[in-house]
């Protein structure tokens, strides 16, 4: 699957410091998947980063091609289960 980045993710990812892998890992590895509130073409995914000791939050619109990052950060209210 491609994984796309809008040109808001873009520059949002490079000020962020946040890892590319760090989404890829996070689309594929995450347990934490909800529908946006006002949008349902798009998803919320969550995934903790060990390293950096931060949940990652990741908004997407999946497709059978492609996978549409919107944006992305780190999530400081988020409260799940650490692995």
């Amino acid at each position: 699957m491609q994984l796309l980045l809008t040109h808001h993710a873009r520059e949002r990812v490079k000020l962020r410091g946040i890892n590319y892998r760090w989404i890829q890992e996070c689309l594929i590895h995450s347990k934490f998947i909800k529908d946006h509130p006002r949008d349902p073409s798009l998803k919320i995914v969550h995934y903790w980063i060990q390293s950096k000791r931060k949940w990652l939050k990741v908004i997407v619109r999946f497709s059978e091609e492609s996978s549409l990052i919107i944006t992305a950060h780190f999530d400081r209210n988020f409260k799940g289960i650490l692995p």
